[in-house]
């Protein structure tokens, strides 16, 4: 859809999708019954969500922007330090706040933990993969915006069908050991694009992507049902929240710093090369991390 649009129109115009998008999902909410219950009054944790906002967009515009003025230049240093005690200052305030936006005690649940960390990395390493993978087909291959999007098909249409039967496997395998097993398959689609150059057929990087779109589909629902039984009911939607959160701060992220690789290497090929060993590294140690986080924890039936 997004090549469709930028094709015949331009890339404004993937944002009327959205606003589309948006509109039919409050129209099929409208008529859902709503749940009346007596829920405590909570106020807005503005400071928290002002210094989260400096923390991360100071972090995204450096990574961004370092490869252009130089790691050593005063901006980004600047940047760095904001980024930095923005950080440390949020982490002060959610700790004593009475109602945080991010309860930090959340994190001494080892199943949330794990299920935010897997969140976060999945969502960096797929939207990270599929900027270099846009960058190389429009700036090196020269595909045009359709046929990009046409390109991307063996990836994004994996996402789909993960999702799909990812509740079914968890009822059947229990969340840790589907998301560990997705987790490998990530890492061996990263792998598997390596062999991929600037010279190489289109079908050398089409066969390794279906394993990297349905490692992503099978994470997301994976992780957030092992979130849920970790969570008391009434706090639920203070966790989905977080955990939702973790995805767009990952996606985000992903983006700067793999095109931050491509920008300080000097050719294309070594800086994509660079971005799937480091995508294929960070999944294989998150799946270490995932394992070891719910070592500890207790085994109810979805895990």
């Amino acid at each position: 859809m997004g090549g469709i649009l930028i094709q015949l129109f331009d890339w404004r115009s993937i944002f009327l999708a959205n606003l589309l998008l948006g509109m039919l999902g409050m129209w099929l909410t409208w008529g859902i019954a709503s749940e009346r219950r007596r829920m405590p009054a909570r106020s807005l944790d503005l400071a928290g969500q002002g210094t989260a906002i400096v923390a991360l967009g100071t972090l995204i515009a450096v990574l961004i922007e370092a490869p252009a003025y130089g790691w050593r230049s005063a901006p980004i240093l600047t940047g760095c330090v904001v980024s930095a005690a923005a950080a440390i200052m949020f982490l002060m305030l959610e700790r004593h706040r009475l109602q945080p936006m991010l309860p930090l005690s959340f994190f001494r649940n080892g199943t949330f933990s794990g299920a935010t960390l897997v969140s976060l990395a999945s969502a960096l390493t797929f939207y990270g993969l599929v900027f270099v993978l846009s960058l190389y087909f429009q700036q090196q291959k020269h595909y045009s915006p359709l046929r990009t999007g046409l390109a991307f098909l063996p990836l994004t249409a994996l996402v789909a069908a993960g999702s799909i039967v990812s509740n079914r496997l968890v009822s059947r395998y229990g969340a840790r050991r589907l998301v560990f097993a997705a987790l490998g398959l990530y890492a061996a689609g990263f792998l598997g694009l390596l062999v991929a150059t600037l010279a190489s057929s289109y079908w050398l990087l089409a066969l390794p992507m279906p394993a990297v779109g349905f490692a992503a589909g099978l994470i997301t629902p994976a992780a957030t049902a092992a979130l849920m039984t970790a969570i008391e009911q009434e706090r639920a939607g203070i966790a989905a929240g977080v955990l939702n959160s973790a995805r767009q701060t990952g996606a985000a992220l992903g983006v700067a710093i793999f095109g931050a690789m491509i920008a300080s290497v000097q050719s294309f090929q070594a800086g994509m090369q660079l971005a799937l060993w480091v995508a294929a590294a960070a999944s294989l140690a998150v799946a270490l991390a995932w394992r070891l986080a719910l070592a500890q924890a207790p085994a109810p039936s979805l895990l």
